[in-house]
């Protein structure tokens, strides 16, 4: 028995992307469309027997028609062309009401598809024999942590008991385990939910559970008894998760002998160009930045680019953006991040200001700002100039 667990497609995502004029789509779209294409295409290829999707169809609960359109045509052309798919609701899919989602629509007109909208243990009959799969949805409704978290072990031991122990199951769960991998954008979005433990899970009767809801792809238990594993992301969301792999999961079922491997996909590269520009002295930082650019080679083609760098509030005009952009102008998009470092004041102007004169605060504050001594100078004697002519002006006033 050949199953297929993927999750977290987030359809709408388009920040690093542009308007692409051929198709009418933010191009950030059409790279997670190419993923999706990318798993129906291996279903097929693969004969899998049943595709298990574990929620977060769309990035936005209220995703727009054209993208519930395109997730609907690839999902269908899978039930259609291989094997039933079983579509998870995740927190992204619930509606604002808590009441619909926006998978619902799938039970009133696709066929070979179910929703998995609710706490319950589905048979499926499959040629190559039978299989349960038990679905758990994300949680919705206003309850406090520990509530939900006592609600949520109460399903998960009904799921448990309702399973029948001569055939294989699967647990199909959209939910944040304990021990669990995940970037600090995402623990901060988490923060409030309940958490599951890797033991709760283990104990069930469970030859496979299959999760979605984190982005990263990640076996939570070492020992595959059963396995515990988030598919992650089909494409990367954020540069948060520039270097993590995205794929999918090929399971395999013999008997009650599980085993899988993590199939991964060819997505969009994301790069950060990090330079460090504070001991510079010629202050050449575009120069070095281009440099770093053309060290790189190709790397950067087709790929989304974050340029990172460390400089002096000062020198932070010095850097010429367009200049950078335009060597990666094969990039598919370019963004820039400055770690501004505040030098801190070594001049301090004494307990009182006031017994300075005019051209003494002046010099100090050169001398606090302008780290080069020949600038500083230069401007030192321009402002004195200027001064003499004041005082001059005043005397004819006078």
């Amino acid at each position: 028995m050949n199953i297929l667990h993927f999750a977290d497609a987030h359809i709408g995502v388009t920040r690093f992307g542009h308007y692409d004029r051929h198709t009418g789509m933010n191009t950030r779209i059409q790279d997670f469309l190419r993923s999706l294409d990318f798993i129906a295409d291996y279903a097929i290829k693969n004969e899998i027997d049943l595709i298990l999707f574990a929620g977060d169809a769309f990035h936005k609960r209220n995703p727009k028609s054209e993208y519930q359109i395109a997730f609907a045509n690839r999902i269908v052309e899978m039930a259609a062309k291989c094997c039933p798919v079983v579509l998870l609701v995740g927190n992204h899919d619930t509606g604002y009401n808590l009441r619909a989602s926006s998978l619902g629509v799938y039970n009133m007109f696709a066929t070979n598809v179910k929703v998995g909208d609710s706490y319950k243990v589905t048979k499926f009959l499959l040629n190559c024999g039978p299989i349960q799969i038990a679905t758990f949805p994300h949680p919705v409704g206003r309850l406090n942590y520990q509530k939900q978290r006592e609600a949520a072990l109460e399903k998960l031991v009904e799921l448990e008991n309702a399973i029948d122990e001569d055939i294989p199951s699967i647990l199909l769960a959209h939910m944040t385990v304990e021990s669990a991998r995940y970037g600090s954008e995402q623990r901060a979005a988490f923060s409030e939910e309940f958490l599951v433990s890797i033991e709760d899970l283990i104990a069930g009767p469970w030859n496979y559970v299959a999760l979605g809801h984190l982005h990263s792809h990640q076996n939570l238990n070492a020992r595959d008894n059963p396995a515990v594993v988030y598919a992650g992301s089909i494409e990367r969301v954020d540069m948060s998760e520039s270097e993590e792999k995205k794929g999918f999961v090929h399971i395999v079922i013999e008997g009650f002998k599980t085993t899988w491997k993590f199939v991964e996909l060819p997505v969009r590269p994301m790069h950060y160009l990090k330079a460090d520009l504070m001991n510079r002295l010629n202050k050449d930082y575009t120069d070095y930045v281009l440099s770093i650019i053309e060290d790189y080679g190709d790397i950067f083609d087709d790929a989304i680019v974050r340029v990172r760098l460390k400089i002096k509030d000062t020198d932070r005009i010095l850097v010429d953006e367009r200049l950078i952009a335009k060597a990666l102008c094969s990039a598919s998009d370019v963004s820039f991040m400055f770690d501004i470092q505040y030098h801190e004041r070594k001049v301090r102007l004494g307990t009182s200001p006031h017994t300075l004169t005019t051209g003494e605060l002046i010099e100090k504050y050169f001398i606090d700002r302008i780290e080069d001594p020949t600038e500083r100078a230069h401007l030192l004697k321009v402002a004195k100039e200027l001064m003499a002519e004041v005082d001059d002006d005043q005397l004819d006033t006078d």
